[in-house]
């Protein structure tokens, strides 16, 4: 079994690993290995992987708490953004 992956961007990547087959553009490829470096390809990918999760969620949240109480404050949501962006 490999060892779990660290991510800076969210909780660590723990557990077995598994190979995966995936078709990806050889642009894009080539792309992320000139960013990571060799035998970093795999930790990239899972930290990608996490963050489209964590975004997906967050939208099904947001679905699901605008169907129960009606649609977010723009004005609210404006001045959320504005607070993370200055962190």
């Amino acid at each position: 079994m490999k060892p779990a992956v660290r991510s800076k961007a969210s909780k660590p990547l723990e557990g077995a690993t598994e190979t995966i087959a995936a078709s990806v553009p050889s642009a894009l490829v080539k792309e992320v290995r000139e960013h990571v470096g060799k035998g970093e390809f795999s930790r990239f990918v899972a930290q990608a992987l996490r963050r489209e999760l964590v975004r997906l969620n967050r939208a099904k949240f947001v679905a699901d708490f605008e169907a129960e109480f009606g649609p977010l404050d723009k004005k609210a949501v404006d001045r959320a953004r504005r607070a993370i962006r200055s962190e």
